[in-house]
């Protein structure tokens, strides 16, 4: 089976950019202090992961048999490990879906008020950066370590 780069495709890195967003907007919430603060940036996050996810979707080519928006690159050099994204005609419907449930259970969350909102809003970015990447890895080895670690946030929530 061929592939058609991301670079190639789109000119960037796309199947990266929507497992590093949730990771990054992680990070931002922890350094803020108020919870509106923090539920907004969620809410931006989320809004811009679907946004991005429905843009792989516009501009995936459902004509081709081919892996598209391929990245390929090495994981940890001294050991050889590399990584492998990509998405074929099935996993390109999970990453627009899986931003969506996600923003939906944002809006929908009764975290306001609880004294637990950071830690609840890192979860479910954590969870979504991890679901993303179960989606887009092409490596079983990788996919299935996403899955599993899927489930530490999946429990504290």
């Amino acid at each position: 089976m061929t592939e058609i780069l991301a670079a190639d495709q789109i000119g960037f890195p796309v199947l990266s950019a929507l497992i590093v967003l949730p990771l990054l907007a992680a990070v931002v919430v922890q350094f803020l202090a108020s919870e509106d603060a923090q539920r907004r940036t969620v809410i931006i996050a989320t809004i811009l992961e679907l946004v991005l996810a429905l843009f792989v979707l516009a501009k995936f080519v459902p004509e081709s048999a081919d892996i598209q928006f391929a990245e390929r690159g090495l994981w940890m050099p001294l050991i050889g490990a590399s990584f492998y994204f990509g998405v074929d005609g099935i996993s390109i419907l999970f990453l627009p879906l899986t931003a969506f449930v996600i923003l939906l259970a944002v809006f929908l969350s009764p975290a306001r008020g609880t004294g637990f909102g950071r830690f609840y809003w890192t979860n479910i970015l954590i969870f979504e950066a991890l679901t993303m990447g179960s989606f887009a890895f092409l490596d079983l080895l990788m996919c299935f370590a996403l899955w599993e670690l899927i489930l530490i946030p999946s429990y504290f929530q």
